[in-house]
């Protein structure tokens, strides 16, 4: 990925945080996977993860 752009809008500050802290780890992630539940994780070399889950 070179490049990443978000809209700004407004949200509730807890869904802001979430999207932050997504946008901040997605240039960064070296490996994924799907676990047992289905839930994405995307993990950065330092160990950092965030977990998508439906």
């Amino acid at each position: 990925m070179t490049r990443l752009i978000a809209a700004a809008m407004a949200c509730p500050e807890a869904l802001m945080v979430q999207e932050r802290k997504l946008l901040d780890l997605l240039p960064r992630i070296a490996r994924y996977r799907i676990d047992a539940t289905g839930a994405l994780i995307l993990v950065a070399p330092d160990g950092t993860a965030i977990t998508a889950r439906r």
